[in-house]
């Protein structure tokens, strides 16, 4: 990390403290404490890797700031309590996760030297969805969400799949794939808890449980691809 990015890290921290103990309750402060996530956290990525910019580096760096943008428009509504708000945010979400997919398998495509491995991940996802699912389905069906509730949880459940697959690839030292599996199981934590909150549980989670493994899961996931870009821009030398 350079010196001078930092600052957006603290920010980033401080914002997110903010948001999680002072301002959960007032929806007025979270459109500032909230809403202002994603932009730190953007500024931190381009700012660390805009040394590192090539023919080879721009679809990645693309790819995670489209990730990096649904993600705050998915913050912004969900601060709303509204059924529309909650239908947008998923669908937002959803397209986050799609960027998250399309750049895990950019950086590891699926191969069928790695099927047993492979099969072994996407059944231990395939079952923790449907057992998620399972609990979530009578309050989902009442309320008529079954469809984005589903689509979310698939692209959700595939997001972590492919995650997982980098794993694989031998470029990747073992940091940079803890950064990306440690982020997107945080994620799929944090978005799960939403779901217990919403369809399941009768008393509600504390909204910092969801707001520090989701911070967290970003920052995990851009760390990933700054370290991922500089190795690649490395490589190419």
């Amino acid at each position: 990390m350079k010196p001078k990015t930092s600052v957006f890290v603290i920010f980033y921290l401080s914002a997110f403290i903010l948001d999680a103990i002072i301002a959960v309750s007032d929806d007025k402060i979270r459109y500032l404490s909230k809403g202002i996530l994603i932009p730190l956290l953007i500024a931190f990525f381009v700012t660390e890797v805009k040394a590192y910019v090539n023919s080879t580096n721009k679809q990645y760096i693309r790819l995670v700031c489209l990730a990096l943008v649904f993600s705050f428009l998915g913050d912004i509504f969900l601060i709303g309590k509204s059924s529309l708000n909650f239908i947008l945010g998923i669908a937002v979400f959803l397209i986050a996760q799609v960027f998250y997919i399309i750049l895990f398998t950019s950086i590891q495509p699926f191969r069928r030297s790695y099927i047993l491995f492979l099969s072994v991940a996407a059944f231990i996802i395939l079952c923790y969805l449907f057992a998620l699912n399972y609990l979530f389905w009578p309050k989902v069906n009442e309320q008529h969400f079954v469809i984005p509730v589903l689509a979310y949880s698939f692209v959700l459940g595939l997001m972590l799949f492919t995650s997982i697959n980098t794993f694989n690839e031998k470029q990747l030292s073992k940091t940079n794939k803890f950064y990306f599996i440690a982020g997107a199981v945080l994620f799929v934590a944090s978005d799960s808890m939403i779901g217990l909150n919403s369809f399941y549980l009768p008393m509600p989670l504390p909204g910092f449980y969801i707001m520090s493994t989701y911070c967290l899961a970003q920052f995990l996931l851009v760390s990933g691809a700054i370290k991922f870009i500089r190795g690649k821009q490395s490589t190419n030398h």
